[in-house]
């Protein structure tokens, strides 16, 4: 039998329970926080690269997780106490971190990443620490999520949803829909059949309305959390009902999803796993750090990747939870993501019919996140991150005195002051961060929007500002691509790109492709040959690189042989696009970064039997 530990109480009725009760609030609550432009965009309104602005992105919201672990720590060593479960948790959880930092230590990075890694590790601390509490906010917040999500993608333009993406937004919706049933008393089994026809009808209105994005992930999501969670919990005879309705869902979401599904999306993500394999084959100790995924990716993608109709340019997710912990967080991240669906399902089996609502949008988010990101967002990561704490401790015993450390009696008084003095500078440096990312976001997205307009010198401005307040990848990238228009400023662009390089983001984007134009601008040749280089390694078949190496080469008078070889490239690259050699005017962004004509990959001769 599963021990459990907590009270089933919002609070114990003290001042304490009463701050637990308002941390609670504030960890359900801040990722709302994520994009605080996209509340105006209701009612159709558009607004322009409202997404680049975020007040509570992922770092934001782990330090404050970090915060109320530390100022409530005593229910967490009363856990870690009692619960075998709970300390293999905690002990795996201190391995990764203490990687992490020895990571960063040793091979360097953005120090952010720290802070996106305590997202990963301390949202399910914190759900345990406010367990009770959390379980009390959850049955009046998921109700009210699902009806502001819908209500919010039917009042936007594009439909993309408040967590950013109209794929993010179904997936919420999708894990709250049976938090609706709350408000109606009837049996567990109504409850179950009234979400499966009420979330079936919605999925298939959106098929219907919007057939070019069809959420296929978050069906799979749907079917497999139904099948981890009726088989389980319903008695014999509901098996029998629960089993129809799954069939028939099957059957219709199989149909859209042949119907509607665009074709190729399917490959693009398995070579994009073969890659994430092989890369976090190489790093299977300390990984690449929490935001390393996409400048150590490149060289790992197989040919095949980048002739699928969805390949990208910039590859910051392998669209896949766990393929994503092992490569960010090495093995011990990997194994700290399986212990929280152990946990989950775990919790989810046992719990009552009244609970089915937590373990389903926990169990469809981590599903969904085998397809996509979803748990690296702000808003679907800490739903899942609080869910997971909270199933790992269960929340029906009495309440447990807080335990004394061995050896450090004579300090009982002192070392509370002391976490909770920690807890309230880790606040202070999450409100920190905060205002920060949102004032850096703001001014870069009123440098995009300015750059649009045409006003290149506000640009400038904007970018330099937000640029101080936050080095970002993306700011940076779009001021080096600022200064390269019209080569106005190749020395400026190349000075940026050293800063980009010391921060660790070389490989963002076409970063390299910028640097050897710039190079070739001030005539320094070899230089921009040696960038070219790992340019084409990062995509083998960009044509705007193959073109620009190739008359390097012939500028320098390389070998014969090489030159041969760098012209027989640039024509493969220009034949994949469907254009002619001589057409490279006509090459546009979309034909650069995913090729048109893929079926000459398979067909060329040139490229039987390579072997990157």
């Amino acid at each position: 039998m599963k021990q459990t530990i907590f009270p089933p109480k919002g609070h114990d009725g003290t001042t304490s329970g009463r701050l637990r009760r308002i941390g609670a609030v504030l960890l359900l609550t801040l990722p709302l926080l994520a994009h605080p432009l996209g509340w105006f965009r209701l009612g159709y309104k558009l607004i322009p690269f409202w997404g680049d602005a975020s007040a509570a992105g992922t770092a934001a919201v782990g330090l404050a997780a970090s915060a109320l672990v530390c100022c409530f720590p005593e229910r967490l060593l009363a856990a870690f106490r009692r619960d075998r479960n709970i300390r293999v948790l905690l002990g795996t959880a201190a391995v990764t971190f203490g990687m992490a930092v020895l990571r960063q230590l040793l091979f360097g990075g953005p120090a952010g990443w720290i802070s996106e890694t305590l997202f990963f590790l301390m949202v399910p601390l914190a759900g345990i620490t406010l367990a009770p509490e959390l379980k009390w906010c959850l049955k009046w917040y998921l109700p009210a999520l699902c009806i502001l999500l819908i209500g919010y993608a039917v009042g936007t333009p594009d439909f993309s949803g408040l967590p950013g993406n109209w794929n993010w937004n179904w997936a919420l919706v999708a894990a709250t829909v049976p938090s609706i049933f709350l408000c109606f008393r009837c049996p567990g089994k109504w409850r179950v059949i009234g979400s499966c026809i009420l979330l079936g009808g919605l999925l298939t209105a959106f098929a219907v309305l919007y057939p070019d994005r069809f959420p296929r992930g978050v069906l799979a999501g749907c079917f497999g959390a139904l099948i981890l969670l009726g088989l389980l919990k319903l008695t014999p005879e509901d098996q029998r009902l629960f089993g129809a309705v799954l069939i028939f869902g099957l059957g219709a979401g199989g149909f859209l999803s042949a119907l509607y599904s665009p074709a190729g999306n399917l490959d693009s993500r398995v070579e994009l796993w073969r890659g994430a394999m092989g890369l976090g084959a190489h790093y299977p100790l300390f990984g690449v750090g929490a935001n390393g995924f996409g400048f150590a990716i490149p060289p790992y993608l197989p040919d095949g990747y980048f002739f699928s109709k969805f390949a990208a340019t910039w590859h910051p997710h392998p669209h896949n939870e766990f393929f994503n912990a092992f490569v960010r967080f090495g093995a011990a991240g990997l194994f700290y993501l399986i212990l929280l669906f152990w946990n989950v399902a775990r919790q989810a089996i046992s719990a009552g019919q009244r609970e089915f609502y937590l373990g389903w949008a926990a169990l469809l988010l981590l599903i969904h996140g085998c397809f996509d990101v979803t748990l690296t967002t702000p808003l679907a990561g800490t739903l899942f991150g609080v869910l997971a704490g909270v199933s790992a401790c269960g929340v029906d015993d009495a309440p447990c005195p807080s335990p004394v450390i061995p050896g450090m009696e004579k300090y009982r008084r002192l070392l509370p002051l002391v976490w909770r003095l920690a807890g309230v500078l880790l606040l202070m440096t999450a409100a920190g961060r905060m205002l920060r990312d949102f004032y850096a976001g703001s001014d870069y997205r009123q440098a995009k929007v300015a750059i649009v307009s045409g006003e290149n010198d506000l640009a400038r401005e904007l970018l330099a500002r937000s640029i101080r307040r936050n080095p970002a990848a993306e700011s940076l990238d779009t001021a080096v691509q600022l200064e390269m228009l019209g080569f106005l400023s190749p020395e400026k662009a190349l000075l940026l790109l050293d800063r980009m390089r010391d921060l660790g983001y070389e490989n963002y984007l076409h970063a390299q492709f910028w640097r050897g134009r710039a190079l070739v601008r001030l005539g320094r040749f070899q230089e921009a040959l040696t960038a070219l280089d790992q340019e084409q390694r990062n995509f083998p078949f960009s044509a705007r690189c193959a073109a620009l190496r190739l008359a390097v080469l012939e500028h320098l008078q390389g070998p014969r042989s090489v030159r041969r070889r760098a012209a027989e490239h640039y024509r493969l690259c220009m034949k994949l696009r469907g254009l002619p050699p001589d057409r490279y005017a006509q090459l546009t962004d979309e034909q650069e970064d995913a090729p048109l004509s893929a079926d000459a990959f398979y067909h060329d001769p040139l490229l039987r039997g390579r072997d990157r």
